[in-house]
């Protein structure tokens, strides 16, 4: 979901209905090399939310988590006019 915001600038969301994300976890996910949890016999290297977070903070945006209740996480992205 997008939307043009009145001050300027956009609200992007993705939200999903996985499991979600601990709250613990929610303070590293966008660190560098982070990962959730490991799924064996699958190659994580936990770049994805750094990089997006390196790319929307480059353009003087936001980004953040929050539950998706009952399950899942809503990613909002931010940006300014």
């Amino acid at each position: 979901m997008g939307e043009y915001l009145a001050a300027g600038g956009a609200k992007v969301q993705v939200a999903d209905t996985d499991p979600g994300i601990p709250e613990d976890v929610r303070k590293i996910i966008f660190d560098k090399y982070e990962v959730a949890s490991r799924i064996p016999d699958v190659s994580q290297i936990g770049l994805g939310l750094a990089f997006c977070k390196m790319a929307v903070e480059a353009h003087s945006g936001t980004i953040t988590i929050e539950d998706n209740h009952p399950n899942g996480s809503i990613f909002t992205v931010f940006t300014q006019k």
